[in-house]
C-alpha cells in the first residue's frame, strides 16, 4: 500500500472543503497515514486523525454559526486603536472541541502535525509527531489565530498564532515525512485567480456599449475639480460589430495629470484615457 501524507491548507470557512478531499482520498483506497495541518486545515486534519467520519464532521460543522468563530470582543473596541485584537478566543476553542474528539496528540489514530508560528521570532512551530507536545486544543486555537482578529496562545512560553503567515500549506514539514505519495490541498484565496472586477461584466452605457475599464485612479480636475476615474476603455456596438471607442477631448493640463498615472498603465500601451466624472460637478465635454 502506498505511503500517503495529506497536506490541509488554511482558508477559513472554506477549509470545510477538506472533508471531501479526505472522502475523495478513502474511496480511492488512498488512506494517508500522516496528516499536516495548518489554521482551520489543522482543525480539520486533526478530527480525521482522532477518528472521526466525515458524515460526523460536516453534521457539526454546518450547525456552528458565525458567532460560533467570530465573537466580537466588546472591550477590544472600548480600547480602540490600543487593542491588540477584535475577537474572543473562547467561542473558536470551543468550537475546535467539538470538532475534534480528543484533548491529546497521544490520542490521536493517525500520526498528526500541526503548523504555527512565532509570533516574537517568525519561526515556524510544530506540534504534534513532527514536533513537540502540547494541549491539543490550545495547539489548533494557536495554528487559527490570525493577528489582530484573535490574541496568541501561550505555549512554552512562546506566543503563537497563525501557521499560515509560514506557509498556508505545510509541505515543508511533509518533506520530513518518508512518503510514496503527498497531497497537498489549498483552498486559500486563489493568487492564480483574476480579480473580480475582471471576471464582473461591466453595464452597458447609454448609447449601448460595454466598456471595459483600464485602471482606476482618483484625484482632481486639471481646474480644480473632482473626477472618479480614468479609463481606458474598448466598446462594441449592440449588434456585435467591433467599433473604436468615441473618447472625449481632454481638458487643459490633462496629458500631465494623465503622465501622473501608475507606470504599469502607460507601459501597457493603452490608448488615451477618457474622463468619467462623478459627483455633481460633471467633467467637461
Amino acid at each position: 500500500m502506498a505511503r500517503v501524507v495529506a497536506v490541509f491548507g488554511g482558508g477559513g470557512a472554506k477549509s470545510l472543503a477538506h472533508a471531501g478531499a479526505w472522502k475523495a482520498l478513502l474511496e480511492a483506497g488512498l488512506r494517508p497515514f500522516h496528516i499536516v495541518g495548518t489554521s482551520m486545515g489543522a482543525v480539520m486534519g486533526a478530527a480525521f486523525a482522532a477518528g472521526s467520519s466525515y458524515d460526523r464532521l460536516v453534521g457539526i460543522a454546518l450547525s456552528l454559526h458565525r458567532s460560533d468563530f467570530a465573537a466580537l470582543d466588546a472591550w477590544a473596541l472600548a480600547k480602540g486603536v490600543f487593542a491588540r485584537s477584535t475577537l474572543k478566543p473562547e467561542p473558536l476553542k470551543r468550537s475546535i472541541a467539538r470538532l475534534v474528539p480528543a484533548t491529546r496528540f497521544a490520542e490521536m489514530q493517525i500520526p498528526f502535525t500541526v503548523t504555527t508560528t512565532d509570533l516574537d521570532s517568525g519561526e515556524l512551530v510544530l506540534f504534534g509527531a513532527l514536533g513537540q507536545d502540547g494541549p491539543l486544543i490550545d495547539v489548533l486555537y494557536a495554528s487559527c489565530a490570525l493577528p489582530l482578529y484573535f490574541p496568541p496562545q501561550t505555549i512554552g512560553g512562546r506566543r503563537l498564532g497563525e501557521g499560515g503567515l509560514r506557509a498556508v500549506l505545510g509541505l515543508d514539514a511533509a518533506r520530513r515525512v518518508p512518503a510514496d505519495l503527498v497531497v497537498a490541498v489549498d483552498v486559500g484565496p486563489g493568487f492564480d485567480e483574476p480579480p473580480a472586477w475582471r471576471r464582473r461584466r461591466s453595464a452597458p452605457s447609454r448609447r449601448g456599449r460595454k466598456t471595459r475599464p483600464g485602471w482606476w485612479w482618483c484625484g482632481p480636475w486639471p481646474s480644480g475639480r473632482r473626477h472618479s476615474r480614468w479609463t481606458a476603455p474598448s466598446a462594441t456596438s449592440t449588434r456585435g460589430t467591433r467599433k473604436p471607442a468615441r473618447r472625449s477631448p481632454r481638458p487643459p493640463g490633462s496629458a500631465a495629470a494623465f503622465a501622473a498615472l501608475p507606470p504599469a498603465g502607460r507601459a501597457a500601451g493603452l490608448p488615451p484615457p477618457r474622463l468619467r466624472g462623478c459627483g455633481t460637478t460633471r467633467p467637461p465635454r
